[in-house]
């Protein structure tokens, strides 16, 4: 649940992407009453036995006092003043260490910040970053680079009636409600029939009645492919947020891997939350 949300996980390399990031992951932890951890991981190269202690005390003061520099910066805000932060620092495997963190955490939101577009697979997002997205058994919200928090006045929601897609734009419907955000779901079908327009017409109605203080528009799309339609949307419907569920890993596999053009823009300018099916694998 997205309004129910206890703990929310940043991984930062204390890069400019990584500290974009914050203030979103500050501000979903104070909407939710919930706790930030930030969390800093290092993967140890030290075969120079003699050095090995110096160069670890050196990390960890190095980084406890970026953590501190971090955190001061954030509460230095009158609104994050009272906001629970925590920090960790780890050695290992950042995607292992992302994954067992953010479980052992119960986290229900990992968030984390993106390179922008690249020509090389894997690095539409960052390949720490591409991975969380894959496995992760957890929401990810991903942020670009540039991209500065705008409270989310624009949602979209993309749905292809999968039975779960209920579930989550329920989810999304309590959380644009409580940012008062007007929240746009669409579904892109490749080619018009009757079974789609039943489907829609029902889709909308289930979600209206269940939602009928909340600001939603619905629109049916006809676009063969789907990242050109979904562009060509958001074109016509700026947006803040643009929020899709994980079924299946072939489709973000697809993403992740796609030759760049322009109907990838909008990956690179526009946070990306994924949410998880029941049967994110299959």
């Amino acid at each position: 649940m997205l309004t129910n949300i206890d703990t929310v996980f940043l991984p930062t390399d204390f890069s400019k992407n990584a500290n974009q990031a914050l203030p979103f992951a500050a501000e979903l932890a104070l909407q939710n009453d919930a706790a930030l951890f930030l969390m800093y991981c290092v993967e140890e190269p030290f075969d120079f036995a003699p050095m090995v202690a110096e160069k670890k005390e050196e990390l960890v003061e190095r980084v406890t006092e970026q953590f501190e520099q971090l955190v001061s910066e954030l509460k230095s805000k009158n609104r994050f003043k009272k906001l629970q932060i925590k920090t960790k620092l780890l050695t290992g495997h950042p995607i292992v260490n992302i994954r067992e963190e953010a479980r052992a955490l119960e986290a229900g939101l990992i968030v984390m910040g993106t390179k922008g577009a690249t020509n090389s697979r894997n690095l539409l997002f960052g390949s720490f970053t591409t991975e969380t997205i894959l496995h992760s058994d957890i929401p990810v919200l991903v942020i670009p680079a540039g991209t500065s928090f705008n409270k989310f006045k624009q949602i979209i929601f993309t749905t292809d009636f999968h039975e779960d897609d209920l579930d989550a734009v329920n989810d999304v419907a309590e959380f644009a409600q409580s940012f008062n955000s007007t929240l746009r779901v669409v579904h892109i079908a490749e080619s018009e029939s009757l079974e789609t327009e039943i489907k829609f017409r029902g889709y909308r109605e289930l979600v209206n009645e269940q939602h009928p203080d909340t600001n939603i528009k619905f629109d049916l799309i006809y676009e063969a492919d789907f990242f050109t339609g979904i562009a060509d949307y958001m074109d016509k419907h700026p947006t803040d947020l643009l929020v899709m569920v994980r079924y299946k890993k072939s489709f973000w596999e697809s993403l992740v891997s796609r030759s760049l053009s322009k109907e990838m823009g909008f990956y690179t300018e526009v946070p990306l939350l994924i949410l998880l099916g029941k049967t994110p694998d299959e």
